[in-house]
């Protein structure tokens, strides 16, 4: 006879007056401090080997920016951009981080996607980043467009953006070519 998923759920501890989501959560019975004692160990591997946080930020900010770029160029599109040069320190959308590439799928227009097919399609390409590329960037629409959110990792190289903008391009491919949608009527 298995357990009901109903009754409620047998508290050891003493009756504090609590909610029972609240008397659920509050004790720890045990707890494994191991991952505490290697934070001075990153701290110092990040300092010494990475050149310390001000190093960090700007490798994984000019990776993600100088990587779009070279997506956009594959791609033969843009990286989403507000006219500021972070290059120059002035700031603006690109100074981080993060950047979004547009991706050549044009939605609601002649030979584009339609509208309502634009889950569908995301949601695909997602899902042959993660299965068959083995990686994954988020794809989403904007303004009638669709656009890959990349980000920069200190243990990313410019290499690794060639190589994802080649897999957007094979999959904006597809997307145009139908293969999304024949892929997806064939599981039903």
């Amino acid at each position: 006879m298995s357990p009901d998923p109903l009754a409620p759920i047998r508290n050891p501890l003493p009756p504090d007056g609590k909610s029972p989501f609240v008397s659920l959560f509050q004790f720890v019975a045990t707890t494994d401090n191991a991952p505490y004692y290697c934070v001075p160990e990153a701290l110092r591997f990040r300092g010494e080997v990475c050149g310390g946080e001000e190093k960090i930020c700007h490798y994984i900010r000019d990776m993600a920016q100088h990587g779009a770029d070279r997506v956009a160029a594959v791609l033969g599109t843009s990286v989403m951009d507000d006219g500021m040069d972070w290059r120059k320190g002035q700031g603006g959308l690109r100074d981080c981080a993060l950047a979004n590439i547009k991706l050549p799928l044009p939605i609601d227009v002649d030979g584009g996607v339609c509208m309502q097919e634009v889950d569908e399609i995301r949601n695909w390409m997602e899902l042959q980043l993660i299965e068959k590329y083995n990686g994954f960037a988020c794809i989403y629409d904007y303004k009638g467009e669709f656009w890959a959110r990349v980000s920069g990792q200190i243990y990313l190289e410019l290499s690794d953006f060639d190589w994802l903008g080649g897999v957007l391009q094979a999959l904006c491919t597809a997307v145009m070519a139908g293969e999304d949608r024949k892929r997806q009527r064939s599981r039903l």
